[in-house]
């Protein structure tokens, strides 16, 4: 879908805001369909009173009626599509991190309660959808297969020291009763942790690739403000402190003291450690996305050590699992399909990341040009594929193609120069100008997509 803020004036909403219910609503955007997309158009409202988004309808986000039962859309979260870092993001915040039990309401796959059970604490997943039920038997974790209302109707006096909820409230038609209900579940000392995209987002400067993704058309009801979100957590005596992130807003409650929040100093390491015990999962797609983040994580926080033994792992699996030689890839079959979300057992989503990040580590540790630039253009093609035939979810893909394009071109320009015969004599001036010729090749040549 397209998201147009060229909206006609005047326009007034069917409903009253679904966070606080206020009336008076202001039409923000329209998210159009493009050619053959067979989907209505959304109207997004922005509330004058609490300053949140919500789009306007009576079933704004049906898109979960639509989605075929398929493996694709398990095997690519776990491959690439979960944000296992921006997940653990808010809760490695806290300083010192607590040692008590936790909830995840909306658990999804249940990454956060793998990683809270890996540290010695008791954790419980809450997620109705299938993807609970592959967590819970890929990750060996206590995912339970149901709601927030029928967990606290099954289990009315559990407690727990946290209670975390990353991007579940925008999907739910009533944040009001949400937080009701997880305050509910809250222990006399436990820290409420909240994640939801950002307001700040929804505007026309922000990346179209991360615009849709906070929008997520089809699938959120809301778009909450940090003042909505203190306001409804203000009602239960919590304290509340906010941060916005990117596109993204954390929220930490408790009804006692705040705990210290250092958001600008993540816990990397921590972090690592973790993708280095996924990455040992018997499962191949659960292993094989830990491995590629966990080796492009380490590269891109400079944690050689750590990288250069996750590349190699990921190659190995790369041959082992899928058949594929990422120093020199065979990806034909790849790139003549144009079904989204097709061969994901045969081509992992993560296959562009790993090109691009293994590319960069064989030009930084062997000053291997020529596999450089092989990597590079096939990284370029795989990223260029998903971002294009898998719009839905391939934000990611758009947001390196950009960079893919300029180490693309970095590259040829540093195989170009590297071949030139060593001399100690400055090159003659014909030389010089047919070098710069050819590095002025090299660029447009990274203009091909």
């Amino acid at each position: 879908m397209i998201a147009d803020f060229d909206v006609p004036l005047g326009q007034k909403p069917v409903k009253p805001c679904r966070v606080c219910g206020a009336g008076g609503a202001v039409l923000h955007l329209r998210l159009l369909p493009q050619p053959g997309e067979s989907v209505d158009q959304l109207l997004l409202f922005r509330c004058v009173s609490c300053a949140s988004f919500y789009f306007d309808g009576d079933e704004p986000a049906s898109a979960y009626e639509s989605m075929p039962k398929s493996d694709s859309f398990w095997l690519d979260y776990v491959q690439v599509g979960a944000g296992i870092s921006a997940m653990l993001a808010p809760l490695l915040a806290l300083r010192p991190l607590p040692t008590t039990s936790l909830v995840d309401v909306g658990s999804g796959f249940g990454y956060i309660v793998d990683f809270w059970q890996r540290q010695g604490q008791r954790a419980v997943g809450i997620e109705p959808s299938s993807y609970g039920e592959l967590g819970r038997e890929k990750l060996g974790i206590d995912n339970r297969s149901c709601d927030l209302e029928g967990f606290i109707k099954a289990y009315p006096q559990e407690r727990f020291g946290l209670v975390f909820s990353s991007e579940v409230i925008e999907h739910t038609s009533d944040p009001r009763r949400f937080v009701d209900a997880l305050v509910t579940m809250m222990d006399d000392d436990a820290t409420l942790i909240l994640t939801t995209p950002s307001t700040s987002a929804i505007s026309p400067q922000t990346e179209s690739a991360s615009l849709i993704a906070a929008l997520s058309p089809g699938f959120h009801y809301t778009i909450l403000s940090p003042e909505a979100l203190v306001g409804m957590l203000s009602r239960h005596g919590l304290r509340v402190k906010t941060h916005t992130e990117g596109v993204q807003t954390f929220v930490w409650a408790r009804r006692g003291a705040m705990p210290d929040v250092a958001v600008n100093e993540p816990q990397w390491t921590r972090y690592l450690c973790y993708l280095e015990d996924l990455s040992r999962v018997a499962d191949r797609h659960v292993s094989g996305g830990a491995l590629c983040r966990l080796f492009k994580d380490a590269l891109n926080t400079g944690d050689s050590a750590r990288a250069g033994k996750a590349y190699q792992c990921l190659l190995r699996a790369a041959e082992d699992s899928y058949g594929i030689r990422l120093e020199d890839p065979e990806l034909s079959e790849l790139l003549e399909n144009t079904q989204s979300l097709a061969m994901l057992d045969r081509f992992p989503a993560w296959l562009g990341n790993a090109l691009l990040f293994g590319a960069l580590q064989v030009g930084f540790t062997r000053g291997d040009y020529r596999t450089k630039v092989r990597m590079l253009d096939a990284a370029l093609r795989v990223l260029e594929r998903r971002a294009h035939v898998e719009k839905q979810f391939g934000q990611e893909a758009a947001h390196f193609l950009p960079f893919a394009r300029r180490q693309y071109q970095i590259a040829l320009c540093e195989g170009l120069q590297t071949s030139l015969p060593y001399t100690e004599t400055p090159f003659p001036e014909d030389l010089r100008r047919n070098l710069l010729s050819l590095q002025m090749l090299a660029a447009a040549l990274t203009d091909r997509a």
